[in-house]
């Protein structure tokens, strides 16, 4: 599941997994490891949360354990890299389709800081379809 900050990945993954499944979110490992908001991520213990998301991401491409589906949330705006992931793990790329006037909209709406701005510009100028 790739898209921009915003557009809506994480709703849609909610709204198709099942009793079950797994879901990999680099930001939800941040936040379970660090107790911070959104987005404030402590640089002393990004290899502790790289690790884990490389061990999680290991577990899916092996099928480790008895899991149904495995639900990937990220950015992914290089479209190479998107592909090359896909590729390793055997996975379906799902894009979750908005505009960057959407992502900005809701970010109105949502009480987010103003940095958030930046998160969705930064990934809309690094998009690649």
């Amino acid at each position: 599941m790739y898209g921009s900050p915003l557009s809506g990945k994480t709703t849609l993954v909610k709204q198709l997994m099942q009793y079950g499944d797994i879901v990999l979110d680099i930001d939800s490992i941040w936040q379970a490891i660090t107790f911070q908001p959104e987005y404030i991520k402590p640089n002393n213990v990004r290899f502790n949360v790289f690790k884990l998301r490389d061990n999680l991401m290991e577990q899916i491409k092996m099928r480790y354990g008895e899991w149904y589906d495995a639900y990937i949330i990220g950015g992914y705006p290089d479209k190479y890299e998107r592909a090359r992931l896909a590729k390793e793990l055997g996975a379906e790329e799902i894009f979750c389709d908005s505009t960057k006037e959407i992502c900005l909209s809701r970010l109105q709406e949502s009480g987010k800081s103003a940095a958030w701005v930046d998160y969705i510009n930064d990934w809309w100028e690094k998009f690649e379809r």
